[in-house]
């Protein structure tokens, strides 16, 4: 079981809840140290995470280019920044929304 510790944001907190809910990790836990706002995570899944938006290079992706991509995709979500909160692959294409691409989880 690999234990990992990180700062609270608002960002990390979607991010966290959205990767709670597709069971990428198994156990998220906050903590309060030194008045400072923390978060544990327990995985013990060896799940493959690529981040793939980073301060220099981002993905766009429209709605005509996340179908192409969602059938190429044989399995695993596609995490994506869209004008209705941070959604996978396959929520954002019932909203029919693109978005920025946050990272891949096969």
């Amino acid at each position: 079981m690999k234990i990992y510790k990180t700062h609270y944001n608002k960002l990390n907190n979607m991010l966290y809840n959205k990767l709670n809910s597709i069971n990428c990790i198994k156990n998220l836990k906050h903590i309060k140290l030194n008045n400072k706002k923390n978060y544990i995570i327990y995985n013990n899944q060896s799940n493959y995470l690529k981040i793939l938006n980073k301060p220099t290079t981002y993905f766009k992706l429209n709605y005509k280019e996340l179908i192409k991509i969602t059938k190429k995709l044989k399995s695993g979500y596609i995490i994506l920044s869209t004008p209705f909160g941070l959604l996978t692959n396959k929520k954002a294409l019932i909203h029919k929304t693109g978005g920025v691409v946050l990272c891949y989880i096969k």
